[in-house]
């Protein structure tokens, strides 16, 4: 084993141990290539075994974490909201302006037009406010447009009551 290992060429060097210790090659015997061939053949088993269960590890280890994080995702993730056409909604304002910083969260009301696949809706503006005309939007950015009814026996009441307040 010791001969095969120093009679190797080495690929930094271009030459075998035993030629650089004493300067000349070692004789060859013929046993020499069968013993390297062999122990050739077995690191490369060794090798492809080692990997493929570093792999099937490095897999379940992967196949674990993923379930762990669907499992805290899940926990904290409400189920959508299904909007019909013809519902009115508010979306949330996405996009943040300079000096726009007690603006209102959600802009509204909109007018659910089309419904899409995987909670997508196309919505129309259905008043006279900022924000624009038409744009498709996910249920995750949109609410229900809720109304206040006020009824004249209720507005009655009263000084704190008066003051359109609920």
């Amino acid at each position: 084993m010791q001969r095969a290992i120093n009679n190797a060429v080495h690929r930094s060097t271009k030459f075998s141990p035993f030629e650089v210790l004493f300067g000349v090659k070692m004789r060859n015997n013929p046993l020499d290539g069968s013993i390297l061939k062999t122990i050739e053949e077995e690191m490369i088993e060794n090798y492809d075994d080692e990997r493929n269960i570093l792999r099937q590890q490095a897999k379940k280890q992967i196949e674990d974490v993923q379930a762990e994080y669907k499992k805290t995702y899940d926990k904290r993730r409400k189920q959508d909201h299904t909007y019909k056409t013809g519902d009115l909604v508010a979306i949330k304002r996405t996009q943040f302006l300079s000096g726009k910083k007690l603006a209102n969260e959600y802009l509204g009301p909109y007018e659910v037009t089309k419904a899409k696949r995987n909670g997508r809706y196309e919505v129309r503006k259905a008043g006279n406010f900022d924000g624009p005309n038409t744009t498709s939007t996910s249920s995750d950015y949109m609410k229900l447009w809720h109304y206040v009814q006020v009824d004249d026996d209720l507005t009655s009441g009263s000084d704190e009551e008066s003051d359109g307040r609920l």
